[in-house]
Parts: structure tokens; C-alpha cells; sequence
């Protein structure tokens, strides 16, 4: 495409119009016929010819003259090499990210931050059509030039631009850009073009292994998308289900398909996982989710009585009633519980899921630990809010101990020993407390001892 101009004749007072011919040199081909005083036909871009010259014939009311101005055709060849496309917007719909080529060796480079336009129509319009309600302004930069993030993705339109926008008229920059275009339509649609599983982490897995209600943590995972090469990372967040609100748990490397949701994570009012994947230079605008069902699983009605008599120590049955529904757990530990900090406990023993009894053994030391507390445990974390009871330590005491000896032999004793038996735990003394029977031994002479 070009602007074809020649001065006007020294005596053009006959001249009423000039005819313009394509010849290549024994054949021509009438092109334009214009008026006196025209000094300029414009031939539009892709056109196609097989012609070497411009004739340009002056012509009076008579007749056509025989000797043309002769102007000869150069074909500027401004195809570029090597284009590539990183498709960095990792959205399925949408592309973004770097358009790069090699410059024909005989043109000019357009200039830094030149502002052009891309262009991109839907399949069935791509071969020589001109959308221009889908374009996309670029800044060039000598050879590369910046497609948005999230633009619209088609087809790239076959052809430069004859006037794109922020340029009044045809130039090698936008010839330059066009066939970068042009070889885009072949190299970066094909590989966006990609079904969603080779584009977002797929296979998303989670399920919550913290038995605390209101709280979550476990290994979340996933299926690698096929497009690692433009990775950085992972970015996973606790979402509502329509997006609208979310906090950031953290990243994972681009290498990596395993994220850990920390134990006690606060789940409060969301309900999935989103796993973005994030290249150099954006974020995927639509993630990949997960729904989240949080566990909340403890025991309940836990009952213990003390059946050791010792001070200080324990011995006797616990009891408890397990979670309902029980998902989760796979063990009950149970512990005993300096205060309800948590930060100072004695194993006692653990039981697998199925019981809801264990037996404390005799002379199991309790020290000075005032609770006992029954936790659930998964296959990965224990409970940090457990169910528990303080403990009663039976250790009943035996007062007024009392003998006088009646035998009034040497070295033999003889006579009632007494005393007072331990009160009942409501305080009271029984005549089948701690004792039973009232407690009377006699020590008679003759050899007992």
C-alpha cells in the first residue's frame, strides 16, 4: 500500500485528467483515471499485482498521450522471523504476556513505545477480515511488544494493519506487527488452545484431619497442570464459595503439587480452597477450587472413679461417649492435664477408635495433675481442645487408732485395737464406707502375734 504522487506538467492547460497504468513493460493494465489537478492515487494495502511499473499518461479532450512518466515498482518485503509467544495469563479463555520476533534486516525498527493495535476475531471470521471492535492496544518496544493480561482470546487477525491505531498512515511498524500477528495465528493458539486439565492444577484433594470445630489443616494436592514452563508458583486461599471474600494460606513452588493448611487454621465463615497459578508477570483469574468440610469431633460424658486408694495415685475405669458422626478419628489418647493451657500433660494411654472404656491399671501415678482429659486423634493431628473432668484422688484416711494391751505377760500383747474409719465422699461416716464392717481386731494372749 502506498501513496503514488508526481508533479503536475510545466503546461498543463490542456490536461483535463491522467490515466494511471500496472505494466510490466510489453502489457498494461488501467488502474486510475483522475482529474486535472490531481496529483495522487492511493493504492490500498494487500494489494495483489504482477506488474513492474507505473505509467502515468496525461490526457487532453482529445486524445491520450503516447510517452508515459514511467515509475517503477518496489515490493517491500517486511516479513519478520522467529516470532514467539509466552502465553502467560493461565486462564483458559484468556491470553497475555509477551510477543517477541526478529526484524527483516532491510527495515526500520518502529520506534521505543510506539502505540499499536493487535487484533482478534473469532474463528469463522479470521481469513482477511478486519474486526475493529476487538482490538488491543500494545506499546512496541524495538522487538517485543505486551499483550495484556485477561484479553479476549481468538484469532489473530492474517494481515497488518493498514492504518492501526496511533499511526495516521501505513509504515513499517505496523507491516512489523502485522506479520508477527500473522505468525501468532499459528504459534500461540495452538498451544493456549488446550483442555482445561493441561491448563489448571486438577485433582484438587483435601480433607480435614483437625478434630477441632471451627478449625482445619491437612495436605491439600493436586494434579500439575501442563504448562510448567511458564509457572512461578502455586497460591492457595480460604474462599466463600462465590469468591467474593478470601485469605491467603500461602504458595507453593512451581514444581510442587502439595500444599500443608497448617494445624488450627481458622476456617470461619469459608467453604473451599482456590489454588491460583501464578506465572511471571499474573495470576490466573479463575482458580481451581476444592470444597472444605470442616471435622469437629470430640467425646463427650467423660466419667472416672478413682478405685487406688493411695493418695497420688489412680486406678479404675474411664469412660466416654464417642463423637457422633465419627469421621476422623482413628485414637483416643488419654491424658492427664496440669491446667487448661494444655502446655503440661502425662500420657496415660492410648486406645484405638471402637472403645468408649479404658482401665486404668493400680498405682498409675497421678502427681500433682488435677485433670484428666480424653482426646480425639486423626491419622495426622491431635485434638488441641479436648473434653475432660477434674479429678477426685480417693485417698480415704483412717483416724483415732487406739490400743491398749491387756496381756500381762512379757512379750505378749492382747486387746482391742480401734479407730475411726474414713468419712464417705459426701462427708458422712458409713458403716460400709471405706472399711465396711466397724473395724475391731482383737489380739488375744497365748502366742498370737
Amino acid at each position: 500500500g502506498l501513496i503514488l504522487n508526481r508533479d503536475l506538467p510545466p503546461d498543463g492547460s490542456l490536461v483535463t485528467s491522467f490515466v494511471v497504468y500496472l505494466s510490466n513493460g510489453s502489457e498494461r493494465l488501467e488502474y486510475s483515471n483522475v482529474t486535472e489537478n490531481t496529483t495522487e492515487v492511493a493504492v490500498p494495502p494487500e494489494f495483489e499485482f504482477d506488474y513492474m511499473y507505473f505509467w502515468i499518461f496525461s490526457k487532453s479532450s482529445l486524445a491520450e498521450a503516447t510517452t508515459p512518466q514511467v515509475h517503477s515498482i518496489v515490493d517491500v518485503d517486511a516479513t519478520v522471523q522467529t516470532v514467539e509467544f509466552v502465553g502467560e495469563d493461565l486462564d483458559l479463555e484468556n491470553l497475555g504476556g509477551f510477543v517477541r520476533w526478529t526484524p527483516n534486516g532491510a527495515m526500520t525498527l518502529p520506534p521505543a513505545a510506539k502505540p499499536l493495535a493487535l487484533q482478534v476475531v473469532p474463528d469463522h471470521q479470521r481469513e482477511g477480515v478486519l474486526d475493529r471492535g476487538h482490538e488491543i492496544e500494545v506499546q512496541v518496544v524495538l522487538q517485543e511488544a505486551e499483550v495484556p493480561p485477561a484479553s479476549v482470546l481468538g484469532k489473530l487477525i492474517q494481515r497488518p494493519f493498514a492504518t492501526p491505531r496511533g499511526i495516521a498512515s501505513p509504515s513499517p511498524a505496523s507491516q512489523l506487527l502485522g506479520h508477527a500477528v500473522q505468525m501468532l495465528d499459528l504459534v500461540v493458539f495452538h498451544q493456549l488452545r488446550l483442555p482445561p486439565s493441561k491448563i489448571f492444577s486438577t485433582n484438587l484433594s483435601f480433607t480435614d484431619e483437625d478434630l477441632d470445630g471451627g478449625e482445619v489443616s491437612n495436605s491439600l494436592t493436586w494434579t500439575q497442570p501442563e504448562v510448567p514452563d511458564v509457572l512461578v508458583d502455586f497460591r492457595v486461599f480460604l474462599a466463600l464459595s462465590d469468591a467474593s471474600a478470601m485469605t491467603e494460606l500461602g504458595a507453593a513452588p512451581a514444581e510442587s503439587s502439595i500444599f500443608f493448611v497448617n494445624e488450627g487454621t481458622p476456617i470461619e465463615n469459608y467453604t473451599q480452597i482456590l489454588v491460583y497459578s501464578r506465572s511471571s508477570a499474573m495470576t490466573q483469574s479463575t482458580p481451581s477450587a476444592v470444597n472444605v468440610t470442616d471435622l469437629d469431633e470430640s467425646v463427650s460424658n467423660v466419667r472416672f472413679e478413682d478405685y487406688d486408694l493411695d493418695a497420688l495415685d489412680l486406678g479404675g475405669g474411664v469412660n466416654w461417649t464417642p463423637p457422633e458422626p465419627l469421621e476422623g478419628t482413628k485414637y483416643y489418647s488419654i491424658q492427664l492435664v496440669w491446667d487448661q493451657t494444655f502446655d503440661y500433660r502425662s500420657v496415660i494411654s492410648e486406645v484405638s477408635v471402637g472403645e468408649r472404656h479404658y482401665e486404668i491399671p493400680v498405682d498409675t501415678y497421678l502427681g500433682t495433675f488435677p485433670y484428666m482429659y480424653v482426646y480425639t486423634k486423626s491419622s495426622l493431628l491431635e485434638q488441641t481442645t479436648p473434653v475432660g473432668i477434674l479429678i477426685s484422688d480417693t485417698a480415704p484416711e483412717i483416724t483415732n487408732i487406739q490400743f491398749s494391751d491387756q496381756d500381762l505377760d512379757q512379750y505378749e500383747i492382747g486387746g482391742n485395737l480401734t479407730w475411726t474409719e474414713p468419712l464417705s465422699r459426701n462427708g458422712e461416716t458409713s458403716q460400709q464406707g471405706w472399711c465396711g464392717w466397724p473395724c475391731l481386731i482383737s489380739l488375744l494372749g497365748g502366742g498370737h502375734r
